[in-house]
């Protein structure tokens, strides 16, 4: 009888912000289907969590935090291989110094995809290898440091069909110093990131030549460098509140690029020199946390550097009730720049044009607003929804621009989302939960961070553990409503204005069956099996390439 004894335990925890630790990389699109959540590497010394690229199968993730819990093992070597054609992951990490003050980890992972789709065959190749150090100084500081380089190869979709290929390369290098002193936090951070098209498959045009008109005079692939530096300081103002102060400066070295104008056609791309933009952003605030609520007012001051307007403020303002264990209400207004890096552009799709260069955009104000009731007898229920306002949102379009790919359009776009969330887990033999969300799908009017503007999302997952080492997961995503918008070449007379008239472009709907099983062979050892899109349902990433029909991986998880 004691067996069947259960309670549900509600855990309350501050998160404080930090550096994120070494995870993995996000190298493919993340619009087609709703965002999954992945834990860190197995050497973190933190519980960090990343996005991963949910394509298609990929590794379970291996994640340990030292907070919490201290590994016994200091690798892992995670194997998958897959088809009808081809699917491959390798992740492996090693922490190499283990010691009570220092801990230097290793990591490195590949991923990659063949498959055949509307008559053409389409490769995607992605290795990644990072190295990272963590060392107490003194009691109460921390030096964290890393640096990591990705390569990646992606077929793009050409003007007159087929394919074409396109490389990119990626560099990511930080440090950061931060500790605790008579009651004052503090962070100093130096980080730089280079990314860039290097792109020798690319049909490249040749300089003008006599009879022949060339609108580029050849081809300037899109580079950029980026050195930013983070400052920080927290006081404690009484036994529950603090005021700090957060600064944050980039600055953006774009070389020779091209700039799109309307209405997207290789006329209207014009060459550009080598700039250095940036974006300092000040934020003050105060918070106080009590045992039933949390508030923070504060505000993100923007100053633009060389990139249009001078000072942006929005805000920065939270307050959470969580007064009864089973009801929690969480209300949030927020906004600020962004400086638009081909880095942060790549990684929503990689099939993009490499030639072009963007400006950055700004969030004058958004709101969200979640309640949330649970748990109680294993169930949760989540309602949620927001309104926002961006200015110079980067939203897909297709053009006509040599040599191919998607192309980013800055649009005013302002719209609401809501939705909820359900689920129960009975703590022994199964687990379910579903979730939808609406937005509006118009060319303006949308949900600014659905960036192939779906109108309806929604997800449902069971889980069955029908013996103690395997579990079971059957899933399904959908994503509707899905499109960009394609100008027409020529403009036409509406009321005296000279108007390029806009035509809606279907990206198809992610419709997502997926089925997968884990089993626990030891506690080193974890087999599994895994396919997705089941269904085999036809649509296209943004930059206009087919997503992979039904395909299915197999594979194990080490850890030594």
């Amino acid at each position: 009888m004691g067996q069947e004894l259960h309670k549900d335990i509600t855990v309350e925890q501050e998160i404080t912000p930090s550096r994120r630790e070494a995870s993995r990389i996000a190298v493919l699109p993340t619009v087609t289907l709703s965002p999954v959540r992945a834990s860190s590497l197995a050497y973190s010394n933190k519980v960090v969590t990343t996005r991963v690229p949910n394509s298609f199968a990929r590794l379970d993730p291996v994640a340990w935090g030292d907070k919490i819990y201290t590994s016994p093992y200091r690798g892992y070597f995670d194997f998958g291989i897959g088809g009808p054609l081809f699917m491959g992951d390798i992740s492996a990490g090693y922490r190499i110094v283990d010691r009570e003050k220092t801990r230097l980890n290793l990591w490195g992972q590949y991923n990659g995809d063949v498959y055949k789709r509307t008559g053409t065959t389409w490769h995607d190749h992605t290795a990644s290898l990072g190295l990272d150090l963590r060392q107490t100084v003194g009691s109460s500081s921390s030096l964290e440091a890393g640096i990591d380089y990705t390569y990646g190869f992606h077929d793009m979709a050409a003007f007159e069909g087929g394919r074409f290929s396109q490389s990119t390369s990626r560099v990511n290098a930080s440090v950061s110093l931060s500790g605790r002193h008579s009651g004052f936090d503090y962070e100093a951070g130096l980080r730089y990131g280079h990314f860039g098209y290097y792109n020798p498959h690319f049909p490249v045009l040749k300089p003008v030549t006599e009879g022949i008109t060339d609108p580029y005079n050849g081809y300037e692939p899109a580079r950029q460098n980026l050195l930013g530096v983070t400052l920080g300081g927290r006081l404690e103002t009484g036994g529950t509140s603090h005021v700090g102060v957060d600064l944050s400066a980039d600055f953006l070295a774009t070389g020779k690029h091209y700039v799109a104008t309307l209405p997207f056609y290789d006329e209207d791309a014009t060459l550009m020199r080598s700039r250095t933009t940036g974006l300092v952003t000040v934020t003050p605030y105060f918070e106080n946390r009590t045992s039933a609520t949390t508030l923070r007012i504060g505000a993100d001051v923007d100053f633009a550097v060389n990139s249009g307007k001078t000072i942006r403020v929005a805000p920065d303002v939270t307050f959470a009730w969580h007064g009864l264990q089973i009801l929690g209400i969480e209300l949030k207004a927020y906004g600020g720049s962004t400086l638009n890096t081909l880095a942060s552009l790549y990684d929503i799709s990689p099939y993009m044009n490499g030639s072009l260069a963007y400006r950055p955009s700004h969030m004058p104000y958004a709101f969200d607003a979640k309640v949330a009731f649970g748990p109680f007898f294993g169930g949760t229920i989540e309602l949620f929804g927001g309104y926002a306002k961006a200015d110079d949102q980067l939203m897909p379009v297709v053009g006509g621009i040599y040599p191919a790919g998607g192309v980013w359009e800055s649009v005013d776009i302002k719209g609401y989302r809501y939705g909820a969330r359900i689920g129960y887990d009975n703590g022994r033999t199964f687990a379910v939960s579903a979730s939808y969300e609406g937005a509006p799908s118009k060319w303006n009017r949308a949900w600014y961070d659905n960036r192939d503007r779906a109108r309806h999302v929604a997800a449902a997952e069971l889980k069955v553990r029908p013996v103690d080492k395997l579990t079971v997961t059957l899933g399904y995503e959908f994503r509707g409503g899905r499109a960009c918008y394609m100008y027409a070449p020529e403009t036409v007379d509406m009321a005296g204005f000279d108007i390029y008239p806009l035509t809606r472009v279907s990206l198809g709907a992610v419709s997502n069956l997926k089925l997968g099983a884990g089993y626990a062979a030891t506690d080193r050892l974890t087999l599994f099996v895994h396919g997705e899109n089941l269904l085999g349902r036809k649509s296209y990433y943004i930059g206009g390439r087919p997503v992979q029909s039904a395909n299915g991986m197999i594979g194990a998880a080490l850890k030594f």
